[in-house]
């Protein structure tokens, strides 16, 4: 049983609550913890959640009825258990009380809520709205989600919000608006590296470019993001993304590929009880039974579906898609009463403009056999004055291909105003770098103003490194037309330069690198880690990351100075050819949970000698950097002041001949303990 005090269970709480998929760590530690008894509502909250997206409703059934006592015992309401009681009244149809949970968790005082709660129950809210049929509203929602995304430059929620217009815009069957919606998502959610919620974005435009008739760009779609699901652990949407792509697999001819992958989807939904998952691999076996010309085994699949579905809760699509596959078995034997009846009935009632063409698809076919011209042509008038999906989609990849020989023209001048940037750059960090020359190798001084420059030169050296290198890999792109690796250096060379001007800037504030007090630390990393690519490749570095989501109540300036000087210390000590691995996340330590940066290197470790020295300043060790780099023993002096400073410390976790590896530890940021922007 896991006791924890007031600090530590909030910490828990929050490591939880602020990440779309918490460490698994974290899950277990929720499982048996206990704490004060103000906590209570927000823990069974937390677990309630956990059970319903993990194993569905039924599971979650005792946590709901406790959580429910613990309210009309008067425990105090916070927006983060409305909405885990919002998600349960969703996932078990009740949508009226859905809608008034997320609507009373806007509707909280600042005490109870948060900014990042308040958009997350906007996004409840188009989600109820949209499974109503309140098309406006679900609008009228997405507009508000929009501007309160961002006013606070919270790109996961603006991800959510377009993800959000994309399915609006399908059901209104604007094909081409809504892939267009759905890459933006795409794009914001692999900016914010998250393969899990990058994976979702690609299963959208998997079933977009499904819909749309393009089975291979669809296939492409999924097979990317049933990799990205496995890397980060989501089995129930990996399981998912395997039965669709075995779908387009066999809409490709490629019958064998499509079963094995069908069935390995079915294996993985049911080992994890997503028994809708397992309807929609069954429909998906009929649908490749069909194709065979086995028109009982399609029957005995789409019936097995269904009665899966009955199981496991309504979901239109994969019920759609199982009666038309038993009409279409019924219209391949002649019996037309029997296909009509699979796609009639009050099931069928309001149905999506996407679900209505299919259905209407298969009634067409089927009058059309039965000689029923007049009843054909109502089906197919319907059709003709929808809009047709795969042409749009066609014409909006044609219009995102561009001239390449203007691209290069343009990305030319890009380099060029590129260059004279970092060239004033260096200028400026050639200016302060004298007034601590004369210093190297001496003792530090208890001076703030010296203990900046020391700072701000030191924080200079690596960002400019990468900006000249990715300059000059640039330039060898453009010699070879290589126009989407020129864009890749320049934006590099342009985020390394940005943080050139941060460091700047925050040395002119005197050295105040506050101003904001929390950071999501998995953004920050990654940020750091691509401006490093280009030190690591000259050493042929492979950079091999691991960075998840948590926020973390330091200031953005000590947890980049602290990812930066770790990261910059293992490329340092990294031979040639070696690989470097960094991580983020959340551990627990003394009784509460932490943020976490792992930096770990393949070069000789610290020796014996060097250990209580290696976070004093100007102390040269006996490791020498493998590519010939300068270092004057700051580094990680820097890194160690900023962090104790901040509330957290640095270890080292091990240390071999054959690597070491550093964890900074960071305090979790707890919703309400700090004034969030």
């Amino acid at each position: 049983m896991g006791m924890y005090d007031e600090r530590g269970l909030r910490s828990l709480l929050a490591a939880y609550f602020d990440s779309p998929r918490p460490h698994d760590e974290v899950v277990r530690a929720l499982h048996d913890a206990e704490g004060p008894a103000c906590l209570e509502a927000l823990l069974r909250a937390a677990r309630l959640r956990e059970l319903l997206f993990a194993e569905g409703p039924a599971a979650a059934d005792d946590e709901h009825k406790a959580l429910l006592a613990l309210m009309a015992g008067g425990a105090p309401i916070d927006a983060r258990v409305l909405l885990c009681l919002a998600a349960y009244a969703y996932r078990t149809d009740a949508l009226d009380e859905a809608w008034e949970r997320a609507t009373q968790a806007i509707a909280l005082p600042a005490d109870a809520n948060t900014p990042v709660v308040a958009r997350e129950a906007n996004s409840w809210l188009i989600v109820i709205a949209m499974r109503q049929g309140r098309r406006q509203d679900a609008r009228e929602l997405i507009e508000r989600g929009l501007k309160m995304a961002t006013a606070a430059d919270d790109g996961r929620a603006l991800a959510r919000v377009y993800n959000n217009l994309s399915m609006v815009e399908q059901d209104e069957g604007d094909g081409k608006a809504a892939y267009a919606a759905a890459e933006v998502a795409l794009l914001l959610r692999e900016g914010l590296g998250d393969d899990a919620e990058t994976g979702r974005s690609l299963s959208r435009l998997g079933e977009l470019a499904h819909n749309a008739g393009e089975h291979g760009l669809s296939a492409i779609h999924l097979h990317r993001a049933a990799e990205l699901y496995r890397r980060s652990g989501c089995r129930r949407d990996w399981a998912l993304a395997l039965t669709n792509l075995g779908a387009m697999l066999t809409r490709l001819q490629l019958r064998d590929a499509a079963r094995s992958t069908i069935e390995a989807g079915i294996e993985g939904a049911r080992a994890v009880d997503a028994l809708t998952v397992v309807a929609n691999g069954l429909v998906h076996l009929a649908e490749l039974a069909l194709a065979e010309g086995d028109h009982v085994l399609a029957d005995e699949q789409a019936r097995l579906a269904l009665d899966t579905l009955e199981q496991s809760g309504e979901n239109m699509y994969v019920r759609v898609a199982a009666r038309t596959c038993l009409a279409e078995v019924g219209r391949r034997v002649n019996d037309f009463d029997g296909a009509r009846e699979h796609l009639s009935g009050p099931w069928s009632k309001p149905l999506s403009v996407v679900l209505e063409e299919r259905v209407r698809q298969a009634l067409a076919r089927i009058e059309l056999d039965a000689g029923n011209a007049g009843a054909a042509v109502d089906h197919v008038r319907w059709l003709a004055e929808a809009e047709a999906p795969s042409a749009e989609l066609r014409a909006l990849l044609c219009e995102r291909m561009g001239d390449t020989v203007g691209e290069i023209a343009a990305l030319k001048d890009h380099l060029q105003e590129a260059r004279q940037s970092a060239d004033r750059w260096r200028h400026q960090a050639l200016l302060v770098r004298p007034a601590i020359t004369a210093s190297f190798g001496a003792p530090p001084k208890e001076d703030h103003a010296f203990s900046v420059l020391q700072g701000l030169v030191h924080d200079l050296r690596n960002p400019l490194t990468s900006v000249l290198i990715n300059l000059e890999l640039a330039q060898e792109a453009i010699m070879d037309k290589r126009p989407e690796e020129v864009r890749a250096r320049l934006a590099a060379a342009h985020g390394s330069s940005l943080t050139i001007k941060k460091s700047l800037d925050r040395g002119a504030r005197s050295g105040d690198p506050l101003g904001e007090t929390s950071v999501q630390l998995g953004a920050i990393a990654r940020q750091v880690v691509n401006e490093s690519r280009a030190a690591a490749l000259r050493k042929a570095i492979s950079l091999d990351c691991h960075l998840r989501e948590v926020r973390t109540a330091v200031p953005p300036g000590v947890a980049e100075m602290a990812i930066r000087n770790v990261l910059s210390n293992a490329v340092k000590y990294t031979p040639l050819g070696g690989t470097v691995i960094v991580e983020t996340g959340v551990c627990l330590h003394a009784g509460a949970a932490w943020a976490y940066i792992d930096a770990e290197d393949s070069g000789p470790g610290f020796a014996e000698e060097d250990l209580p020295l290696r976070f004093e300043p100007f102390k040269r060790l006996s490791a020498q950097p493998t590519g010939g780099e300068d270092s004057i023993g700051i580094g990680l002096a820097l890194a160690y002041r900023a962090v104790v400073d901040a509330g957290g410390d640095v270890t080292l976790l091990h240390n071999t001949p054959s690597g070491a590896r550093l964890r900074v530890r960071l305090p979790i940021y707890v919703p309400g303990s700090l004034e969030e922007d």
